[in-house]
């Protein structure tokens, strides 16, 4: 937010953040919900110096309440939300560091193994067409295996059955996997990929390929395979010790 902008956002509690320092909107004046308005408005001033104060409720009408200095009043809390901002990489080092009985090499290696997952996790747009992270999941099982009763597919990914349930509902609602009823139990469903879902988790697939190809730039070609022996190693045995 630009140094003495004004700003109006809906009394619900939206979070807006100016550059590393982050600004709670949406704060109501006690007074506008004593009045019952729910499109009333509240709003909020930065002046040079990085203090917010509010400017008043506006109410459906036009008419505006004076406001009062932020954090004052009858418990009204419209100061700059604590803790909104997070050096990540800092507070993930010292977090795993914490961990009792975990030294500082192992929780080095979980800290780059969570970063990991967090980078190549496909970002949600909402957009019902382009699969959530736990749907390419199930895209992928089925990619290799082709048609898997429900209660397998679940097993394999470790989820209940009722979650399982929605991302295949999501996904067959989306042209991406088709179900139907198993031929040898009536009581049981049966689920595969269509050519539609084949396309989607392909592309997926290819854009991680992609971006870790450009992470590894530069990387000897000896460390990576290193790196790929060293990460097999480790899957295996986690595998291993889940089954036993």
């Amino acid at each position: 937010m630009p140094v003495g902008s004004t700003t109006q956002s809906r009394a619900k509690g939206a979070t807006a953040g100016t550059g590393h320092k982050a600004i709670a909107l949406g704060q109501a004046d006690p007074s506008s919900q004593a009045g019952n308005r729910p499109d009333s408005r509240t709003s909020y001033e930065t002046d040079p110096g990085g203090h917010t104060r509010s400017l008043g409720d506006t109410g459906a009408g036009g008419r505006t309440t004076p406001g009062r200095k932020a954090g004052s009043g009858d418990g009204a809390n419209t100061s700059p939300a604590a803790g909104a901002v997070c050096d990540v990489g800092s507070k993930d080092r010292q977090w795993f560091n914490s961990l009792p009985g975990v030294d500082p090499e192992l929780a080095g290696l979980l800290q780059t193994l969570m970063s990991l997952n967090q980078a190549l996790r496909p970002r949600e747009t909402g957009d019902r067409q382009r699969p959530t992270w736990a749907q390419v999941a199930v895209l992928g099982i089925l990619a290799r295996c082709g048609q898997v009763r429900l209660s397998a597919l679940a097993d394999l990914l470790y989820l209940d059955l009722s979650v399982l349930s929605r991302h295949v509902t999501a996904l067959e609602q989306a042209g991406l996997v088709a179900r139907v009823k198993d031929p040898d139990d009536g009581r049981a469903w049966l689920v595969s990929i269509t050519k539609q879902g084949q396309a989607a988790v392909h592309q997926v697939w290819v854009a991680r390929a992609d971006a870790i190809r450009a992470a590894l730039a530069g990387i000897e070609p000896s460390n990576i395979a290193a790196a790929n022996t060293v990460m097999a190693a480790m899957a295996n045995a986690l595998s291993q010790a889940s089954t036993d």
